[in-house]
């Protein structure tokens, strides 16, 4: 550690190879600690069926367990994959009905059941 108070991950990875150096006759061990940042805001994940109209998001996650095989592939095949930008277009006006959305140039009807399967991270303001 320096005076900043800040830890210094090569500092500390070089303490332990010493300290495993030193007992690798009797034992190997490396730890690496991670120090996270909490100056970034934690996103929250929500279903791409529950995203507010004209929001854009992006795809944080696909839960492909609850889609059948054809329905997963056809979702990659339209370009449905983690880092990519959605916006919700139109929702049916009985509440259950498909939801129009876009992704990249175009626009795609979406089950609910698939869009619940979807996971997005709202875009920063």
């Amino acid at each position: 550690m320096h005076g900043t108070g800040k830890l210094n991950p090569t500092e500390e990875i070089g303490a332990t190879r010493e300290n495993a150096d030193s007992t690798s006759a009797r034992h190997s061990l490396l730890i690496i600690n991670r120090i996270m940042d909490m100056s970034r805001p934690v996103v929250k994940s929500i279903s791409l069926e529950t995203l507010p109209r004209r929001q854009h998001a992006t795809v944080a996650a696909i839960d492909w367990a609850l889609l059948a095989d054809p329905e997963a592939r056809r979702l990659r095949e339209l370009g449905f994959d983690e880092g990519v930008d959605v916006e919700v277009l139109h929702r049916a006006t009985l509440g259950r009905g498909p939801i129009a959305c876009r992704i990249g140039r175009m626009t795609v009807a979406l089950r609910r059941r698939v869009a619940g399967a979807i996971h997005v991270s709202l875009a920063a303001a």
